[in-house]
């Protein structure tokens, strides 16, 4: 009888962990919804939402809201005027106030947020691609950047409710956001190029990637490319392998793109593509 009891109280257990496991991986199909310039991607998970504006902006920018049953977070903002206005429009249409703003690498346009609650790391005021930036687009950008602010720390933050994992990358911050099992890092993304600058990057990179698998995240989410699921991992590490290959087989950056647009036809952001090959071949 007792024996009957253990292995009955084992597979009341295997249940339990697959169902866990189950419902941990599970991804509702987002809804998209076309705003005129970008594209809304809705993630409704039922007790909360998850938004994912494609800004389709000259930078290809992501912007994320969580919607609680009382408010809106907001990951990354979008720094051109356009953009900013119908990300706006779409945000009173929810009908809740946008309360909380978390910036990791993209702090323009951060005077949208005034009077709100923003945490971002140390130095996002005073970022040094600004200049450039603002020269490079004009008056279509805003160049604003975060005045008052919570500095981001490493650790767990409770941010309206929902739990956050700060993760230290490249000067900036990941994110775990594990109410919905995901995952946000600067760049991933399905069927684009990534900026690359050194052979530790890319290994570095590499094991960012199986670190997900491992972990399983639902959605991986970056700043260049709508959500994705686990399966970009396995995307990723091949193409970041075959990249550290075409690096030792060149030795300038126009015979190292070339090869790069031959390995990867149907890739996109030829705009990352040219910042690796410089990174690699400066000269």
């Amino acid at each position: 009888m007792k024996k009957t009891r253990i292995i009955f109280g084992l597979l009341i257990l295997a249940i339990m962990v697959l169902g866990c496991a189950t419902t941990k991986t599970t991804v509702p199909a987002p809804e998209a919804r076309n705003l005129g310039i970008g594209v809304m991607h809705v993630y409704d998970y039922g007790n909360l939402k998850f938004h994912t504006y494609e800004s389709r902006s000259p930078m290809g920018d992501i912007v994320f809201l969580l919607e609680t049953r009382n408010e809106i977070i907001l990951i990354e903002p979008v720094p051109f005027n356009a953009n900013i206005e119908e990300l706006n429009r779409y945000i009173a249409t929810l009908g809740k106030p946008l309360n909380s703003v978390i910036i990791s690498h993209h702090p323009f346009g951060s005077n949208n947020f005034i009077g709100k609650k923003i945490y971002a790391p140390e130095g996002a005021g005073n970022d040094p691609r600004m200049a450039g930036y603002a020269q490079r687009f004009g008056d279509i950008f805003n160049p604003s950047m975060p005045v008052n602010f919570d500095v981001i720390r490493q650790g767990t933050i409770t941010i309206g409710g929902i739990r956050f994992n700060f993760i230290p990358a490249d000067g900036a911050f990941d994110i775990e956001i594990p109410a919905i099992n995901a995952y946000y890092t600067h760049m991933v993304g399905s069927n684009t190029h990534n900026i690359l600058t050194s052979v530790a990057q890319i290994d570095a990179m590499i094991a960012k990637m199986k670190d997900f698998q491992t972990k399983n995240y639902g959605l991986i989410l970056s700043s260049h490319d709508i959500p994705r699921t686990i399966d970009v991992a396995a995307e990723k590490i091949a193409y970041l392998e075959r990249t550290k290959t075409l690096v030792a087989s060149n030795n300038n950056a126009e015979a190292f793109t070339q090869a790069m647009k031959v390995a990867f036809p149907n890739y996109g952001g030829d705009n990352f593509l040219g910042m690796s090959a410089r990174a690699f071949f400066p000269n």
